[in-house]
């Protein structure tokens, strides 16, 4: 089957029969690796779109997550629940009962902070190639430690939808972003 896509003068040609063969659910390309595929349709599959991610860990593996717990949690909770959480780190009460908001807030400054002073644990590289006629073929692999691109996904194995990343996100923006909402507005968030 690789051979017939070949066969064509052009990358947009190869493209456009892939996407013509995705699109009318004959799916004869299916069996191609997708790795083959991509290269087939003049990607390089060292090359392209990268994210780098941490795996998620629960910030209570951190055994100092509690020392800064009341710095740490004072712009997102009220003043009434921060003096609970202070009296129980006074009385050095060890599992303190927290929101699941609290929780979060914990759990993405941790992530921020692996994110951005910890190396990425693994990569994820996307393609996106577009048929004369609209149509985006779209592949996905993960990245080794030296780069090396393993597990690509092609079109007809994603038709269901990217499989879910099991990490952080290494770019801590949005991170940022969501902890900025969980903040509380007004006077009553100034520690």
């Amino acid at each position: 089957m690789l051979k017939k896509i070949l066969a064509l003068d052009s990358d947009q040609e190869r493209i456009d029969l892939v996407a013509a063969d995705f699109n009318s659910g004959a799916d004869t390309f299916a069996g191609v690796s997708a790795y083959g595929l991509l290269e087939a349709l003049g990607e390089c599959p060292d090359e392209g779109d990268m994210i780098s991610y941490m795996y998620a860990r629960d910030f209570r593996l951190n055994d100092a997550w509690n020392e800064s717990l009341c710095e740490d949690l004072a712009p997102y909770v009220t003043p009434e629940r921060l003096a609970v959480i202070k009296e129980a780190c006074e009385q050095d009460i060890d599992d303190i009962e927290l929101t699941a908001q609290e929780e979060r807030v914990l759990q993405l400054q941790q992530d921020i902070n692996r994110c951005e002073n910890d190396f990425s644990d693994f990569g994820v590289r996307d393609w996106t190639l577009e048929a004369t006629d609209g149509t985006v073929l779209c592949f996905r692999g993960h990245v080794g430690d030296a780069g090396e691109v393993y597990g690509v996904l092609g079109p007809y194995d994603l038709r269901k939808g990217y499989p879910e990343v099991n990490g952080v996100e290494f770019d801590s923006f949005s991170l940022k972003i969501e902890l900025k909402e969980l903040r509380l507005r007004g006077p009553e968030s100034q520690p």
